[in-house]
């Protein structure tokens, strides 16, 4: 994901089966270069590098994407 200094952007996430009823939670390594919020609302703080990782409640699922 590529994310300019207070550009806001939505995590948009496809989850099957549609029944599947674990919360998806998502966090950022570094808090400088952006925030990110319980629905996936990612805003860019300044220029770098990090990872958000998106992962259900339970940790059996986890994915990490690269945020520049």
């Amino acid at each position: 994901m590529v994310l300019k200094e207070s550009e806001i952007k939505k995590i948009e996430l496809v989850v099957t089966p549609e029944k599947y009823n674990e919360k998806i939670l998502f966090s950022i390594i570094d808090e400088s270069i952006a925030t990110i919020s319980s629905n996936g609302t990612v805003k860019g703080i300044k220029a770098g590098k990090t990872k958000i990782l998106v992962a259900t409640s339970s940790g059996g699922i986890k994915k990490y994407i690269d945020l520049i």
